[in-house]
């Protein structure tokens, strides 16, 4: 083994100095971290932000198109849903839609005769709405009752517009005492839930059935009531869907009066019996202004009408469609009425004879209820 050529060189002092110099430059001008700082990654959106309800065992459907966790919150989405250790929603949207004969198209009249409405373009109307529960008027039972629920009247319609919203979206039927034209709800189980202070997930006003002073009967289509909380301690209220009688071959505006005052006389047993005072009354009313002795029956009995103005909710005009809401509970203080005409309804321009084909001679109207702590 040959030895090497030469030992290790020696540092000098002057190479040592210059070696500190060049590490001292180099330390100043390298980039540095505030003291206490730790690395931070994009942030996500959890279903809370998005306003999307993941689906949960016995809902109708899942929303197999619901946006992924990570996906920005959407204008068009519903109110986050209260869940266990989250917070309620500022709001609750609620809406009254008369859906023009669903299920039995061979009696729509006019453009929509014998057309049937598409559950696909109903669920996006009521997407866009952002409505958690809506009050339904003209249902026809197309599906079998189910037995498990005292033979609940089912609407196969109904059905395929719940699946289409995904999630836990679930209804209830009313039967009417002709044996068609049902009313009910449809609303967002995983937004609100029900409220059963009694037997059963509804209560039908017990309104006369007599026929009125005008011949005709009273409270056909009766009014029912059902009882919503927006989480625990937080806003609950009951809502009373109403489909009152129609001017049809005559002016039927007493009969309505008679209708209105039956109802009234019976809000304080709607209180007792559901333990709210907070009583909304919403649906198709059939009043043809907003002088009918009717409008001045419920605002005597304490409610304020969202549609005084009398802004058109039928495609030919016509404020018949009304949501009365307490004058003096402070849920309702902001509330305002909103009508989902055509040109709203899919959020693109459409012609008033287009929507009566495709959907409804009615359009849907909603308000907004606030949530707080409950207070009654």
């Amino acid at each position: 083994m040959s030895k090497r050529s030469g030992g290790r060189n020696k540092a000098t002092p002057a190479s040592i100095l210059i070696g500190l110099i060049v590490l001292s430059v180099a330390w100043l001008l390298s980039p540095k971290k505030p003291a206490g700082t730790t690395p931070t990654s994009s942030p996500s959106h959890d279903s809370a932000a998005t306003g999307r309800i993941p689906a949960t065992s016995g809902d109708v459907a899942r929303n197999e198109s619901a946006p992924s966790p990570s996906a920005s919150p959407r204008e068009s989405s519903p109110p986050a849903a209260p869940s266990s250790g989250g917070s309620a929603p500022a709001a609750i949207t609620i809406a009254s839609w008369n859906i023009e004969w669903l299920g039995n198209p061979s009696q729509r009249s006019g453009e929509g005769k014998g057309v049937a409405q598409d559950p696909a373009e109903l669920a996006e109307a009521i997407k866009r709405s952002e409505a958690a529960v809506v009050a339904l008027q003209e249902i026809s039972p197309t599906g079998t009752p189910d037995a498990g629920r005292n033979d609940e009247p089912r609407s196969r319609e109904l059905d395929a517009v719940a699946a289409k919203l995904g999630g836990g979206w679930r209804y209830l039927l009313f039967p009417s005492r002709s044996g068609d034209q049902f009313t009910g709800f449809l609303y967002n189980s995983g937004i609100v839930s029900l409220v059963s202070d009694r037997e059963g997930d509804s209560w039908r006003v017990p309104v006369p059935t007599r026929r009125s002073s005008q011949g005709s009967g009273l409270w056909v289509r009766p009014p029912t009531a059902v009882k919503f909380s927006a989480g625990a301690g937080k806003t609950d209220f009951v809502l009373i869907v109403v489909h009152m009688k129609a001017d049809f071959d005559g002016d039927f505006s007493k009969n309505r009066d008679e209708e209105a005052k039956a109802l009234a006389a019976l809000l304080p047993d709607v209180r007792r019996v559901l333990k709210d005072d907070d009583v909304v009354i919403l649906g198709d009313t059939n009043m043809t202004d907003d002088n009918e002795a009717a409008e001045r029956t419920y605002e005597s009995a304490g409610l304020k009408d969202l549609n005084i103005a009398n802004t058109g909710t039928h495609w030919r005009g016509g404020g018949t469609d009304k949501i009365f809401v307490p004058q003096a509970q402070p849920e309702f203080a902001a509330s305002s009425f909103r009508v989902i005409n055509h040109d709203r309804v899919l959020g693109r321009g459409m012609s008033p004879a287009a929507y009566k084909r495709r959907f409804s001679d009615h359009y849907m109207v909603t308000t907004t209820v606030r949530v707080q702590d409950d207070d009654d």
